[in-house]
């Protein structure tokens, strides 16, 4: 990684970002869970998300491809929840037991919320893929903090 780049990604991190496990069921309806943190409303008319999902992914078929996924928006009480999803060597799934809203996409519990979406359109924009979705349901908001990753670190 260049001098330049290692600077901009620096200046990527200033920027406080709340954490968010997308959730989805793959094509054999197996449960699949990552830990996002390029998460953003869109539009309020119609409800509109997106998330930013790396080429490197190592669930990145099952999210490119899903028919709908739901936005799990963490409390800052679920930093291992967080780490889990994030850690690419464990199992795909945790042993976590899960509910589902309108779309089949597991839904975990202890959020602030969830967003129950239908993947509306991707396009790719440099090593990421920009996944739009339509809320067609929700969960929440609970009351509690949420966890804030930033230059690395998590903060409460």
């Amino acid at each position: 990684m260049s001098s330049r780049d290692l600077t901009i990604k620096g200046l990527f991190g200033c920027f406080a970002a709340g954490v968010t496990v997308v959730t989805t069921m793959d094509k054999g309806e197996n449960p699949r869970g990552m830990t996002v943190s390029s998460f953003s409303a869109v539009s309020l008319e119609p409800p509109l998300i997106l998330y930013c999902l790396g080429d490197h992914a190592v669930n990145f078929s099952h999210f490119a491809d899903a028919d709908d996924f739901a936005v799990n928006i963490l409390s800052e009480g679920q930093q291992s929840l967080s780490n889990r999803f994030a850690d690419a060597s464990q199992p795909d799934w945790p042993t976590l037991a899960y509910r589902t809203l309108t779309s089949s996409s597991p839904v975990l519990d202890g959020c602030l919320g969830t967003l129950d979406c239908r993947q509306l359109s991707t396009t790719r924009q440099g090593d990421h893929l920009v996944i739009i979705g339509e809320v067609v349901d929700s969960d929440g908001p609970y009351t509690g903090a949420p966890l804030i990753y930033h230059r690395g670190l998590y903060l409460t």
